[in-house]
């Protein structure tokens, strides 16, 4: 898994994530979301974008 962090209103919030072929699963305080890449998977800076808009979600419905 890859470590990522976000700040939100002055404070850093910290996940990881992980590609499993055409998905990508964000964990973050015990909490799992996968989502489907698009297209062939993307690059990696595309994919870490992905999960990181993936943790702010997780962040505002926590």
């Amino acid at each position: 898994m890859k470590e990522i962090s976000i700040t939100r209103q002055g404070k850093k919030y910290s996940g990881h994530y992980q590609i499993n072929g055409s998905m990508v699963s964000v964990h973050y305080a015990g909490v799992k979301k996968t989502t489907q890449l698009g297209g062939s998977g993307g690059s990696e800076a595309a994919t870490e974008a992905l999960a990181k808009t993936i943790l702010g979600e997780m962040i505002r419905h926590r």
